[in-house]
């Protein structure tokens, strides 16, 4: 034996093993098992500490929630005494405490956290649905107010009072723009002038004409006597920020591309005069509305201009515009199906066969559609699902935010309309036309993804090849453009990417782009 195998052969004895010849040398293996023993006895403490813990966290929440007197079914005013008793037993809950405890922890093991005991997910056939638990949901009369609150009859009194003191006019027809402050102590109007006039010189530098300038001045004739001097500043002010920004802002779309004067001072881009734009269609004396400028921004830098506009008038003078989601035809059947208990896909197959198109009513469907007045004539649950329906139909199903819409206003918001949060953010109690009528400024800042991937094509095509691409510079008539276009390749140019205007271009083939010129 050599002296390398004596050595190692006593060395596993002292550690208690037997080393097999041409083994490899057990050196720290005994040290390593009993820092594994220690780890997984103190994961093995900890878990058991844990649990522990969580059922003492357990005992007490259930012991405190059950010692609160009453129960989930104890406010349930209307509902008869053996109908509550009977919720109670479905339930569970007129079990004793300990026993309650032990279901509940075993349905926790389960992964059930117990039922809900809110109105959701009823039916019509569910005892503890929600619904009106009395017939005085009405506007009673002085003299039943007085029978109820016989015993204080001072607080009849005292509410007549509030009411007085809460009246409130709405004035419609008056337009109430927000203040806008010139530079340099200049008037609103003098400023605005001297924008129109020093824009006509870089738009069209060196043609000026005498038609160009009465063109103008008609416009700005229009704008002041129709008090919309400051709605052009306001525009032009938050559009040059994104602009000074590098905030990517669309040509302009609509009918207020026709303004020269908004061409001029930089709200849009678009020549009215080459495009032969008529101004009469955005503004003129006998337009009763407001007229309103769409902004497009780029969809991801779209809340900095927001934000701008928050600070310059105040965050209590801006708010965005609610909206309102209706329950359309097939909608309405849905919700109704779902309330009545019937499955889902006897209800599918009905909704199914109301048409799609827009403005489509459930009467109007039973006139077009034969195999649903077919249905409706034939079977007694879809006649009362379809009744049902129609009752519902129209009516506001949910409140949420207007995609682009933003009121500005003279004074507080709160001063004109009430308000609301939504994700933490004011909102309008009343939707677009409401405010529209009110005469508030209402501006749509639209995002548009349209813009954003042309910002960041830019960006790549100038990081990679070193070539800076101005959008004002590409020409109308390459002709790889219209063979691009013609072949079908429409997707993500905005508004032709449809599939009615891909098949029309497509069909149409074009080969080139004309223009219908004003001769000036």
């Amino acid at each position: 034996m050599s002296v390398c195998t004596a050595a190692r052969n006593n060395a596993c004895a002292h550690y208690g093993h037997r080393a097999a010849v041409g083994a490899p040398f057990p050196v720290r293996r005994p040290c390593t098992r009993k820092r594994e023993n220690v780890m997984v006895k103190f994961i093995l403490k900890r878990i058991g500490t844990m649990i522990i813990a969580m059922f003492m966290i357990i005992l007490i929440t259930f012991t405190l929630m059950h010692s609160i007197p009453g129960g989930p079914f104890t406010n349930t005013k209307g509902v008869p005494e053996e109908v509550t008793q009977a919720m109670e037993a479905k339930y569970g809950l007129d079990q004793p405490m300990p026993v309650q405890f032990v279901k509940y922890l075993g349905n926790l093991l389960h992964g059930d956290f117990g039922p809900s005991y809110k109105y959701t997910g009823k039916t019509v056939n569910d005892v503890d649905r929600m619904e009106f638990q009395t017939e005085e949901f009405y506007v009673k009369s002085t003299d039943e107010m007085y029978d109820l609150f016989s015993m204080v009859p001072e607080a009849c009194e005292n509410t007549a009072k509030i009411a007085e003191q809460c009246n409130f006019d709405f004035v419609f027809g008056d337009t109430k723009l927000p203040y806008f402050k010139a530079p340099d102590g200049m008037e609103n109007q003098e400023y605005f002038e001297k924008l129109c006039y020093e824009g006509l010189e870089r738009r069209y530098p060196g043609k000026v004409t005498d038609a160009l300038r009465e063109r103008l001045e008609y416009e700005i004739g229009v704008v002041k006597k129709m008090g919309y001097t400051n709605y052009y500043l306001i525009v032009y002010d938050f559009i040059n920020y994104a602009k000074s920004r590098d905030i990517p802002v669309g040509p302009g779309r609509g009918s207020g591309a026709g303004s020269l004067a908004a061409y001029c001072v930089g709200i849009t881009d678009i020549d009215p005069i080459r495009y032969s734009l008529i101004f009469e269609r955005f503004l003129n004396p006998e337009r009763v509305s407001m007229p309103d400028f769409d902004v497009d921004f780029c969809y991801e830098r779209r809340q900095e201009v927001i934000d701008y506009v928050n600070r310059k008038y105040g965050r209590d003078h801006v708010a965005q515009i609610v909206t309102f989601g209706t329950m359309a035809a097939r909608a309405a059947v849905r919700d109704v199906g779902r309330v009545m208990g019937m499955p889902y896909q006897d209800v599918d197959k009905v909704a199914k066969l109301i048409p799609t198109e827009l403005k489509m009513t459930l009467n109007h469907a039973l006139e077009v559609s034969p195999d649903l007045k077919a249905m409706y004539d034939a079977e007694p649950q879809v006649h009362e699902l379809i009744d049902t329906s129609l009752k519902v139909e129209g009516m506001p199903r949910h409140a949420s935010t207007h995609a682009a819409g933003v009121v500005i206003t003279r004074e507080p918001a709160t001063e004109y309309v009430p308000l609301s949060t939504n994700d933490g953010l004011p909102v309008t109690q009343f939707n677009m036309v409401e405010i529209e009528r009110l005469g508030l400024l209402k501006m749509d800042f639209l995002g548009l993804r349209t813009l954003t991937v042309i910002s960041k094509a830019k960006a790549n095509i100038k990081k990679n090849f070193g070539i800076d691409i101005k959008e004002e510079e590409i020409p109308f008539d390459d002709p790889e453009i219209f063979k691009l276009m013609g072949s079908g390749h429409t997707a993500g140019v905005f508004q032709v990417e449809s599939a009615g205007m891909t098949a029309t271009i497509k069909n149409m083939k074009p080969t080139e782009y004309k223009l219908s010129l004003i001769h000036i």
